[in-house]
């Protein structure tokens, strides 16, 4: 697996984590915040309904896979060349984290 696709599933691994731990989420697109947290001392702060970002994170990782097929899949690369169309789209994928101290330079479009 590339360093690119490992830093995504990283990523995603750790925003599914802040979705399903939102207090009093309830699986669906409806939940309430709870008066006794305190929001203000997160690191990260979750503004759109955890369902929604659970959602994303799996057709996230649809994608991650279908790119992960067309790389060994023998036929696509005798088609199309060697680099499969589905390097962009991945590099698509890392540029909302270019800011964190951990992203590879050379991944910035």
């Amino acid at each position: 697996m590339s360093a690119e696709l490992r830093y995504l599933r990283d990523r995603y691994a750790e925003e599914e984590v802040d979705a399903q731990s939102v207090p009093q989420y309830n699986g669906d697109e409806q939940w309430v915040l709870d008066p006794q947290y305190d929001y203000h001392d997160q690191t990260r702060v979750l503004w759109v309904s955890p369902a929604h970002v659970l959602a994303d994170i799996a057709a996230k990782r649809a994608i991650l896979a279908m790119h992960e097929q067309a790389l060994t899949t023998d036929a696509y690369r005798k088609r199309l060349g060697a680099a499969p169309h589905t390097e962009i789209i991945v590099r698509v994928l890392l540029q909302p984290y270019a800011a964190r101290a951990d992203f590879d330079p050379r991944w910035k479009l």
